[in-house]
């Protein structure tokens, strides 16, 4: 059987690391120290993180049928669905409710970890460090272990650094080899030693906003690989919270064999939801009649609090933007109570209509008094709008007030001050602390303008990711240069103990780190026209070299090709821009070895190895050492391969099995030794796989979901390019296989041997019916 080995890009290996291993393209394992102190880890991601000690949890006596059927699911021993999957609208409490179950079953006792996906906040919307982040915290949570529980969280401990001393590869493989090893092996080995102290002892893991996880394929990864968890059901319980999105609906009922239990928070009586919300709503105005002379004991009044259940249509982010409207300024509650009521509009399709009014009246108080400005005044007060609000929609990580200050060059007053009119929807606690949004609904809600009705205060995404991006221009072409840290040592290597975080930081402020990481999204996003390819000619001509070294410090060497790919795919023509970015391309594939192990080494023998035509090389040949100006390559261009596979001698001397994927992004091969997998565009491997040498024929399937290969004569695997991991082993009874072609829908592969005829379902790997020649013999399904 074919088995998945390391998957990561080919630009740095082990071997050249000095023994410090690799992880998950860019990060190393250093021999000496403590694998689960150097484990790749989302803290803000957690539910007790420091980011989240201000979330709201769900009030007392709120939510408790959500919560004891979660519970009632938790503790059966019957129930062998180790999903539950709880669904709900944008703004209907999934978030608040997660967090609170994943608290009291911390208070429970039980070994709880926690990821929580947040659209545009950078790490928190990558799948990237899900796993390690999980295990993690099953292998520090302190405060559930026991007595009796502590050898048995020793035995956890100790079996996650073994799998990372095994395996110091694992952080870079698929999502299945993460899983067993760094999740369901260390599990086992905990529940293993509380088999006879504590029998009823489980594990929870919590998913939060799946749906914001920004990679599609990743969303679907993760249900798949944590369906075939390896333990006990009421052993491992995982509970997943998102939007009833159309993919993650299809990945639960397209996948028969994923046994989970479901809740859907829309579904759950009307009456329930707005008694809870009444609860809500009065604990809150309870707090503001603390703070407000004059109001009555039973402000605002029962007719008025059921206009308001009216108006939240069973959204909580209703109730609370409203609640924390009214506490900007409890002089004047009563005032901006009546506004909101004066909204006639009722609750429209999509439970939408009426939070879109309640977020247009936060904006339009917070600036009502435009009208009194001078015109010149009104013109800088919407572009200060425009660029700071604007900004914080479409960043692609969460920034401080002082950090986007310095990428805005807008002034820390001036952006201290359009928060403090926004801290309905707008949080924010101090200068050095990243700026969130309340719920991604405002980001939805401003960056529409056909839900925010007033121009001067709806968001234009593509307008603002391009000023993000000419701001990321104008930072990096002031602070990028040669040799960013000041080390004057082409030798020293990412991983060096002399490269930390504080020499980084002092080299790449954190707007400028913003800056090298993202001007290439923004500028996708926003278009390209004429003036940003001069903008981009200029930078790249004066700073592609800068530019890479920076990305590679920040152990981001792969996403630096992508990038150069993705901009010489932008630019349709055959200009003077798109030939450098193809020569850069190949500049960084051919030199990625050197270059993301010893950053230094792009200004010498990078360039001094690269062609004497090369466009990468005439532009930046002065950076080179003196004392290396004598050494030239001996080739004159770039011969015209994008990247050259790794073949063995044996795949060398003989016609190797190749595959492309109908989208032609990726191609796979026998190498001689296994299976690889590559992106085409950017000439990173994405898996490998290890099997016979009899490998011999390959195929996508027509959606480019499955890759097909023979292993043996009468056995094929698919491979699920999602989950990138081996989804099924197909065997057929009698004769080797001649041909195996999907169905036109790669609904269906169908096995050919000489005297039989069998299919299967690509998404299963279930037998659909075989025939032989004597005729069907079998229908197992219709």
């Amino acid at each position: 059987m074919a088995h998945l080995r390391d998957a990561g890009h080919n630009y740095q290996r082990p071997s050249a690391t000095n023994g410090a291993s690799q992880i998950n393209s860019d990060v190393y394992f250093t021999p000496g120290q403590d694998p689960l102190n150097q484990l790749p880890v989302v803290h803000e991601a957690s539910h007790d993180s420091a980011e989240k000690q201000d979330d709201p949890l769900c009030l007392e006596n709120t939510r408790t049928q959500v919560q004891q059927c979660i519970y009632s699911w938790q503790e059966s021993d019957d129930d062998d669905r180790c999903i539950f999957w709880l669904s709900g609208m944008a703004g209907t409490g999934k978030s608040t409710i997660a967090r609170t179950v994943a608290h009291e079953f911390q208070r429970r006792k039980c070994l709880v970890a926690s990821f929580f996906f947040s659209r545009g906040s950078g790490d928190s919307e990558s799948a990237s460090f899900l796993f390690t982040s999980l295990a993690k915290q099953l292998a520090t949570r302190r405060d559930t272990a026991t007595q009796a529980t502590s050898s048995a969280h020793i035995a956890l401990q100790d079996a996650l650094r073994e799998a990372l001393r095994q395996d110091p590869d694992v952080i870079r493989k698929s999502r299945q080899e993460q899983w067993n090893k760094l999740i369901i092996r260390p599990l086992s080995s905990f529940f293993a030693k509380l088999q006879d102290v504590s029998p009823t002892t489980s594990a929870v893991l919590v998913i939060d906003a799946l749906d914001e996880c920004s990679n599609e394929n990743d969303i679907k990864g993760i249900i798949r690989t944590m369906a075939r968890q390896q333990l006990p059901h009421a052993r491992l319980r995982i509970i997943i919270t998102s939007r009833p999105e159309t993919l993650v609906r299809l990945e639960f009922s397209e996948k028969r064999n994923i046994l989970h239990s479901s809740l859907s928070l829309d579904n759950v009586p009307q009456h329930v939801i707005d008694a809870d919300l009444a609860r809500f709503l009065n604990s809150r105005f309870d707090a503001i009649r603390d703070h407000q002379e004059g109001l009555t004991e039973d402000w605002p009044g029962l007719h008025t609090l059921n206009v308001l259940l009216r108006r939240c249509g069973g959204l909580f982010i209703y109730a609370e933007t409203l609640c924390l409207y009214l506490e900007e300024d409890c002089q004047h509650s009563q005032s901006r109570l009546q506004t909101v009521l004066n909204k006639t509009t009722l609750q429209g399709k999509g439970h939408t209509t009426a939070l879109d009014d309640m977020y247009l009246t936060v904006l339009s108080n917070a600036f009502k008094n435009l009208s009194k400005l001078s015109e010149s005044e009104k013109d800088r007060s919407k572009d200060l709008y425009d660029h700071v609000v604007g900004s914080i929609v479409v960043l692609q990580d969460y920034l401080s007030a002082s950090t986007l200050s310095c990428l805005t060059r807008v002034s820390h007053f001036d952006i201290m001050a359009i928060l403090h009119r926004l801290r309905s929807v707008i949080k924010q606690s101090g200068i050095e602390s990243p700026i969130t949004l309340l719920h991604e609904t405002f980001r939805e809600f401003v960056s529409d303008q056909r839900r925010c009705k007033d121009v001067h205060l709806a968001v234009d995404t593509k307008t603002a990711h391009r000023r993000t991006f000419n701001d990321c221009l104008h930072v990096l072409s002031a602070h990028l240069k040669q040799d960013l840290c000041d080390l004057k040592d082409p030798g020293i290597a990412v991983d060096d103990p002399r490269v930390d975080s504080v020499m980084i930081s002092n080299g790449l402020a954190l707007h400028v780190q913003y800056a090298v990481c993202h001007w290439t999204s923004h500028l996708e996003r926003g278009g390209v026209d004429a003036a940003d390819l001069c903008a981009v000619d200029t930078f790249l001509h004066k700073h592609l070299l800068h530019w890479v070294e920076a990305m590679s410090w920040l152990e981001k060497y792969a996403e630096a090709v992508e990038s150069i790919s993705k901009l010489y795919e932008l630019l349709e023509f055959e200009t003077d821009l798109k030939l450098f970015c193809w020569d850069a391309r190949k500049f960084m594939i051919s030199n990625g070895s050197i270059i993301a192990r010893t950053p230094l080494q792009i200004y010498c023998s990078a360039l001094v190895f690269s062609p004497k035509k090369s466009l990468v090389w005439r532009a930046f040949s002065e950076q080179t050492p003196a004392w290396l100006v004598r050494y030239r390559s001996p080739y004159d261009k770039w011969d015209q391969c994008i990247f050259k596979l790794p073949l063995t001698a044996y795949a060398s001397d003989a016609l190797i099995p190749i595959a492309f994927s109908p989208d032609s992004s990726t191609i796979a091969f026998n190498s001689g030794t296994c299976v690889d997998i590559w992106s085409s565009k950017s000439g990173i491997s994405i898996a490998s796989l290890e099997v016979p040498p009899t490998t011999d024929c390959l195929l996508f399937s027509p959606d480019g979901k499955h890759l097909a290969l023979t292993v043996d004569k009468a056995c094929i695997c698919l491979f699920d390019m999602l989950a990138r991991t081996i989804d099924s082993v197909l065997k057929t009874q009698n004769g080797s296989i001649e041909k195996f072609p999907f169905s036109p829908n790669g609904v269906y592969l169908i096995s050919i041997s000489q005297d039989q005829i069998t299919m299967w379902t690509s998404a299963n790997g279930e037998l659909y019916w075989s025939s032989t020649t004597r005729g069907p013999h079998d229908i197992l399904e219709k």
